[in-house]
Formats: C-alpha cells, structure tokens, sequence
C-alpha cells in the first residue's frame, strides 16, 4: 500500500489545486492520501462528492500552533466531515494568519523593503495566507534570489520579522479531540524534538509523523522508535507543495506494519 498523508494545495500554499493533487496521486499509484492544508479544510469542499477513482482520501488539515514560543505544526485528521466548530476555530485561524502577515510587512519596511498586503494576495490563490506566498513575492520583487534566500533573509523564526500565531499546542490537540479527530505532530525538529515531546504527550498528543519525505532514513526510524516507547501512533507524509522543482513523492518511506495500524483508524 503507497500512502501520503500530507499533501498541500492551493487551499493554503501549495501550488496544484485538489482536484490536481489527487489526480497526481492517483496516477502515481498512492492508495491512501490527505490534503492537508495550513489552517484550511477548504480543499475538501471543493471536491465534494467527486469521483476519486479508488483512491481513499483521509480528511485532514495543518494546524499551526505554539509551544514554549516556537511555531510547531499539529495535523488533525479526521474518520468523519469536519464541524461547524472546527471551522470556526479555523476561520479564527486564518484571521490571525492575515494580521501576523500584516504585521510582518510592517517589520520589513523598517529593512527598505516596502510590499503590501494587495501585491501579496497575487501569490495566494486560496484561503490560507503564510511566509511561502511572501517568499515568491520578496523573490518577485527583487529581494531575494530564491524562495530559500527569502526565508533565510527576512522570514526564519530566529528574525522575528513575522510574528508567530499565539495558539497554545494544548488548545489545537483539544479542538481537534472535541471533533473526532487523531493529533500528530508533523514533521517534529530534530533540535527539539526530545525536549518538547514529553509536553506534548501530556497535552494529549496521539501520534508522531515519523516518516517524512525530507528525513533520512535512520532519522525515521529513531522518531518511530521514540514514538512507539510513548506509545504512540505513527503515520507517514511528504509534506508535498509542488514548489518549482519539487517532484511529486509517489512513495513515502515506511513501514506498512506500523503506519497500518493510524489507517486502521479510519475505517
């Protein structure tokens, strides 16, 4: 079985629309994906009840949160539709998303560099605003060559140019239990990983995204054997944009006897 459990569109920053991704899926093989995008379920409205041709599609979405003062991302995944009271909460989301990013183009002019929130919105074709689509428009612009070159300017954490979103990881696992759903912590820092994860077991985390596109292999199956002394659930994405360059992951490593059993949850 060929699984990709997080995958973005255009829904927050990635490049290819949902019906796209899943057709890419579909065509390089995957059984089993998730569109899941920052702060955003809105992929799955678009497709509705459209025919997915076998592919299974967990219902899925990255939320952004914060711990001890750094941005860490929480994946909810979902058996059922998502609720009324999720998409609030999400839509609560996106209005902070657009007043840090207000903010953070403040900080920037006081570096000469004068953009504003219209010319961003040329970059952003769906309904989560982030530093990706200001990173194309600080290369657009001439600031930068490169969307790495944007981050490592003006955007990394460490510049604090872009305030970081205030929800408390405890707060988004407990929204995303109120409503069903399975908590994974995606993609974890390997800086911080082993002195964070004790937190967030006691905020009721329920599992780890230890195989990742972007991580070694012996990396993946340290965070797999750490997240299994926890006794937690493991699963397995690329984190895929379809940036300029970025080949579609038509196989995630991993281990089928353990990503197995996070599937089994889902019916």
């Amino acid at each position: 079985m060929k699984i990709d459990l997080h995958l973005h569109t255009t829904y927050s920053d990635g490049v290819y629309s949902p019906e796209d991704v899943v057709k890419l899926s579909r065509d390089n093989g995957l059984d089993v994906i998730s569109l899941t995008d920052h702060d955003t379920a809105g992929a799955y409205q678009e497709l509705g009840e459209k025919e997915t041709n076998g592919l299974r599609i967990i219902r899925g979405v990255e939320i952004t949160a914060n711990y001890d003062g750094s941005e860490m991302h929480i994946l909810g995944y979902f058996k059922g539709g998502l609720s009324g009271q999720l998409q609030d909460f999400l839509n609560n989301t996106q209005a902070e998303r657009i007043s840090r990013i207000k903010e953070g183009l403040t900080n920037l002019r006081k570096h000469n560099i004068n953009l504003s929130y219209d010319e961003l919105n040329e970059f952003n074709k769906g309904e989560s605003v982030g530093r990706n689509h200001l990173a194309n428009l600080l290369v657009a612009r001439g600031y930068a060559a490169s969307v790495k070159e944007s981050f490592g300017l003006y955007l990394k954490d460490e510049l604090n140019n872009i305030p970081r979103l205030l929800t408390p990881v405890k707060e988004v696992i407990e929204i995303i239990h109120q409503n069903g759903g399975v908590a994974v912590w995606a993609h974890p820092p390997r800086k911080v990983f082993e002195k964070f994860l004790p937190g967030f077991v006691e905020c009721g985390l329920d599992g780890i995204e230890a195989f990742n596109y972007r991580k070694t292999t012996a990396f993946a199956h340290y965070y797999a054997e750490i997240a299994q002394k926890h006794n937690l659930l493991i699963s397995a994405g690329s984190d895929w944009h379809g940036f300029e360059g970025e080949i579609f992951p038509d196989k995630v490593f991993y281990q089928e006897e353990i990503t197995d059993k996070f599937i089994s949850l889902f019916g």
